[in-house]
């Protein structure tokens, strides 16, 4: 099976890339693979996608309610 999460020295190189930027976070989700978060999907992991569901919707929060 094709794994569509990159490679961890990506993942890495990432983070780097990034630390210093206040408007980007990078969050890894433990054991969960590409479309852990769609419902009904053969990689849903429910607990993974409320995480995220969750910071997305903080996101949305600041970003459009001022």
């Amino acid at each position: 099976m094709v794994s569509f999460i990159p490679a961890p020295v990506l993942i890495c190189e990432l983070k780097k890339t990034f630390k210093e930027l206040d408007l980007v976070n990078i969050y890894s989700y433990a054991g969960a693979d590409h479309g852990f978060a769609r419902t009904g999907g053969g990689n849903y992991d429910k607990a993974a996608a409320e995480i995220s569901d969750l910071r997305t919707l903080s996101l949305l929060k600041k970003a459009l309610i001022k």
